[in-house]
């Protein structure tokens, strides 16, 4: 011990000072055009830790990159698994990435934060909760999830990975000189294409075409039926993901008799024989307050003419069931431009009729008069 402590207090005293650059934009602010936010997670036997940094892409197609912060712990003394530590450096990733994003946000806008790992059995976990049967694993991955949805992790190869020398330990000598440390690593360099894919984000990547084409292709669109039920499916499994790590779903799923359908969760109902489709049978449940529950809920208004929140109601319960709804899409529904142009106008009273011939004739006074004697006239 006493050798490794002499070679460490030779290492500091022979290097020379280490200078990191705070001012992130150099000498270009006025020219960004992209701020983005990396982040990097990896854990050995020894240690884990993270590394985040700054992306700054400038109107001149040229980028630069500065480390802002990073974060180290020791690994406990008692035999963990790799994966744990892997997992544990993800959570850490996360609330760094978090205090970061809350403390430099007033003043940077970031169009994009991605939090990279090396560890794809982690990025499984992040993407499939219900599947970790562990209830210390659950908390963190619920942690994660609350702050990063899976959408923001990617993953990255170990050599290309910065946190790997948070990791895996190096003398500052060696440090000074290593350029991807704090410039963080080539790929940030290069075009978001031809960055690494992890499976999951493969899917991802095919459903953003797929909703590219139908925003930009509204006459012509080339794409399969499979494709289209291929992206629905995982858009269904991907909203439904969020609802299943909630504390009250169990009591959710006693009370609706939810069951999950090929991946898919259903109202199973009492309509079982009745000759109506399967949807309308077994309804998908999807949560409240999500986007692609309020898109639903727009399209099946549209489908019926802009009719009111019955109508609407009655034609989104063909395919799905969502709770409490019917406040939820008067809600929306008030929100329609459509039913504001057509609904919206104030009563309009209208116009006078003419004044009778009898109102208009010019006699004397008490030319007609009358004398009740009987009652009335």
């Amino acid at each position: 011990m006493l050798l490794v402590w002499q070679a460490i207090i030779n290492d500091i005293q022979s290097s020379k000072p280490i200078i990191i650059p705070r001012w992130y934009n150099n000498n270009y602010s006025n020219h960004v055009v992209d701020l983005s936010l990396h982040g990097f997670s990896d854990a050995s036997n020894i240690a884990f830790g993270c590394c985040i940094y700054l992306l700054c892409s400038f109107d001149d197609e040229h980028k630069i990159c500065s480390l802002i912060t990073a974060k180290s712990r020791i690994a406990q003394i008692k035999n963990t698994s790799i994966h744990r530590l892997e997992l544990k450096a993800a959570l850490l990733l996360a609330e760094t990435m978090s205090t970061v994003k809350r403390d430099l946000y007033p003043v940077l806008k970031f169009k994009q934060i991605v939090c990279w790992c090396d560890s794809t059995i982690v990025l499984n976990w992040i993407n499939n909760i219900d599947k970790v049967k562990q209830p210390i694993l659950q908390k963190r991955l619920i942690k994660i999830r609350k702050t990063f949805d899976i959408l923001h992790w990617r993953y990255i190869e170990t050599h290309n990975n910065p946190a790997d020398i948070i990791s895996r330990g190096t003398n500052l000598k060696t440090l000074s000189s290593n350029k991807t440390w704090f410039n963080g690593p080539a790929l940030l360099y290069n075009d978001p294409k031809n960055w690494p894919k992890f499976e999951l984000r493969n899917v991802i990547d095919k459903i953003e075409e797929i909703t590219t084409n139908l925003v930009l292709n509204e006459h012509y669109l080339d794409l399969s039926s499979i494709e289209i039920e291929k992206a629905f499916k995982t858009w269904i499994i991907f909203v439904q993901r969020a609802i299943t790590t909630d504390k009250n779903f169990k009591q959710l799923q006693l009370g609706l008799n939810l069951k999950n359908i090929d991946g898919i969760i259903r109202c199973i109902g009492r309509l079982q024989n009745a000759p109506i489709t399967h949807d309308a049978k077994n309804p998908i449940f999807i949560p409240r307050n999500t986007e692609f529950t309020n898109l639903v809920i727009y399209h099946n208004h549209y489908l019926v003419m802009h009719n009111g929140v019955k109508e609407t109601l009655n034609q989104i319960r063909i395919q799905f069931w969502i709770p409490k709804a019917r406040n939820y899409i008067k809600k929306l529904i008030k929100k329609c431009l459509t039913c504001k142009r057509f609904e919206g106008l104030p009563y309009s009273y209208p116009s006078p009729p003419p004044l009778p011939l009898c109102c208009l004739n010019t006699d004397h006074a008490f030319k007609f008069t009358g004398v009740d004697y009987a009652g009335p006239l």
